[in-house]
């Protein structure tokens, strides 16, 4: 199964992806069936049944991903095994940021880039470390699902151009816009699926909102309430414009 996929800074038809817990260079033309990959890195070697999760690139190109626990049944996951990690160039490798998480999720990165926004899916909260480019520190709470009755658990999440979060709520039918600055719950979009996996922004002018969904797991009593289970879902006209994403740089490997 292929967790992520990220476009290579310089590079035509190359793309970081995570496969297990693998991380490779895919070279595909996106048309043909033939592609290429090469490994570069493997992570949580100690810890069996770990897969990769999320990942993304900060505004430097940076690569960071995310791992989770081996899932025995969907939303089901073995706890604190899982780790996030970041990609060195200097060092040709990634090495683990933070340990003890369940299921690694929703990374975004303020416009003036000294926060980075995370979230280990099973705590139900998002939260914030301060971020030199470099290192992380100083993790808080900035969004707490519970104390603001949110249903479902905050999966993927991207942030707009005001610094506002867009979160995936898996389990909770629902994407929720998020001033973490104020820990406030700014808007609420219900969808036809429960379980939202996560959220990018698109389009010319970044103004529609791709929403990703699961179909695994569901029985078909849950399938036949909600036949768009597994669907992408694109949200138009809202009051907001996302932030384009970022390619990884990896100038160490060729």
């Amino acid at each position: 199964m292929t967790q992520f996929v990220i476009p290579i800074r310089g590079r035509t038809n190359q793309f970081v992806v995570g496969l297990g817990l693998s991380i490779q260079i895919l070279t595909w033309d996106g048309v043909s069936s033939n592609y290429e990959l090469q490994l570069i890195d493997a992570v949580d070697h100690d810890k069996e049944g770990n897969r990769l999760n999320d990942a993304k690139a900060d505004p430097s190109g940076v690569l960071w991903a995310g791992t989770m626990g081996e899932e025995s049944a969907a939303g089901i996951v073995k706890p604190n095994q899982g780790s996030l990690h970041s990609w060195s160039n200097q060092e040709c490798s990634l090495s683990r940021k933070v340990q003890q998480v369940t299921v690694s999720n929703g990374l975004a990165w303020s416009a003036d880039r000294k926060h980075l926004y995370y979230t280990d899916t099973a705590t139900r909260k998002v939260d914030v470390f301060d971020y030199n480019g470099v290192t992380i520190s100083n993790r808080r709470v900035v969004f707490d699902f519970e104390k603001h009755n949110v249903p479902g658990y905050p999966d993927g999440m991207t942030i707009d151009q005001q610094d506002n979060l867009w979160i995936a709520c898996w389990g909770g039918s629902r994407v929720i816009q998020v001033d973490p600055r104020q820990s406030k719950l700014k808007r609420t979009l219900t969808l036809p699926a429960e379980r939202i996996t996560s959220v990018t922004f698109g389009g010319a002018a970044l103004d529609t909102l791709f929403v990703t969904s699961m179909r695994h797991g569901l029985n078909a009593s849950q399938l036949l309430k909600q036949p768009l289970a597994g669907a992408t879902f694109a949200i138009h006209n809202l009051p907001a414009r996302g932030t384009v994403n970022n390619p990884v740089d990896l100038n160490c490997v060729k």
